[in-house]
């Protein structure tokens, strides 16, 4: 682009007269929308829109990455009960604690939305019960496999029990019978079956309660579950049918947005692995023509087998060239909850990757 052009193409954004962020010549790029200059902070909201974007919590941690991608190689010695073939064992110290030594472990929070990125990890631990959780999913239907393990060597945990506490409408939760007790360094399994219905910002939760040493213990458990989980990528949607769509959706609630400052660079490697972990199906310059942009597609599958829907769900994320710490985001959809909780699910993992 010449400086004449740059320069002309700046006034028409309202930019200082720099290139501007996204501008390209092809006709494909206009479908994706107007273009941001992305050098200053009004361009992109204000200061007070990146404040605000700084401030969110992360999601899914290295160190917590690290944690539950690694467990300890089982209890050590043949006292695990109900591993099964192929189920990952959790690590667990020798514990003979007394009951008023009892603690949560770690951040629950945290583990939380570690697990919304990642199919295996810790879901939960405490001074005596470790859980770990695997999980897969075909289009609507879920199944995660909760690992809970007793930690003490001589103690048994007793009454133990999983409920559903707070339901979802949108959600459809089946939680396995567990045994009442727990025998020192036995370890069970649960199945828990999900089918989502519909869309949903909030998941269901669980109630855990079991008894140690005199000692109650009564947890609730938010389950690690989000739209994403149930999209299927579209890779290689073709061009006329994605920009139809985008196009038609003009703004809120069904094409959501959100501009966000990262206080370090992303790579457009990372964005793409970023993308593709939430099930997108991206093709670096296949939708979007510039190097520092990637558009994606997938297909977000509710409903009971038999009578499933399958809802398209759009994403764009542009990245400023010139540093690659300021993003636009925007995802388009059908459902407004869908696009708002994607939408939200990629800013958190712009911020928290590092």
């Amino acid at each position: 682009m010449s400086a004449a052009a740059a320069a002309a193409a700046a006034a028409h954004l309202g930019g200082s007269g720099s290139i501007p962020f996204g501008v390209h010549a092809s006709p494909m790029a206009a479908h994706l929308g107007p273009a941001l200059s992305g050098l200053s902070a009004a361009s992109w909201g204000g200061t007070a829109g990146l404040a605000a974007a700084g401030s969110m919590d992360s999601i899914g941690s290295p160190t917590l990455a690290t944690h539950a991608q690694h467990p300890a190689a089982g209890f050590g010695g043949g006292a695990a009960g109900g591993s099964g073939g192929g189920a990952p064992q959790l690590g667990f110290e020798d514990a003979a604690f007394a009951a008023d030594d009892w603690r949560v472990m770690g951040d629950v929070q945290q583990l939380h939305k570690a697990l919304l990125v990642k199919e295996q990890g810790i879901l939960y631990e405490d001074t005596y019960l470790q859980i770990g959780l695997q999980s897969r999913y075909t289009r609507s239907n879920g199944e995660l496999l909760l690992f809970l393990g007793n930690k003490h060597a001589s103690s048994t945990l007793t009454g133990l029990a999983l409920l559903l506490s707070g339901p979802s409408p949108a959600v459809q939760v089946v939680v396995g019978q567990l045994p009442l007790q727990l025998a020192p360094k036995q370890q069970v399994q649960a199945v828990v079956h999900v089918t989502c219905l519909h869309s949903f910002l909030e998941a269901p939760r669980l109630q855990l309660r079991y008894g140690c040493g005199g000692r109650q213990v009564v947890q609730e458990l938010l389950l690690p579950l989000a739209p994403h989980k149930f999209m299927l990528p579209e890779p290689h949607i073709a061009k006329e049918a994605y920009f139809d769509k985008w196009k038609n959706y003009q703004g809120p609630p069904l094409k959501m947005q959100q501009m966000l400052e990262r206080p370090t660079p992303l790579s457009i490697d990372a964005t793409l692995l970023l993308l593709r972990g939430l099930n997108f199906g991206v093709e670096h310059l296949y939708l979007d023509p510039s190097p520092n942009n990637e558009a994606g597609a997938a297909y977000f599958i509710c409903g009971q087998p038999g009578a499933e829907q399958a809802l398209l769900c759009q994403c764009r994320v542009e990245g400023n060239p010139q540093n690659r710490m300021q993003f636009r985001v925007t995802v388009a959809a059908p459902d407004p909850v869908l696009a708002s909780s994607v939408k939200d699910m990629i800013a958190a993992q712009i911020m928290a990757m590092p």
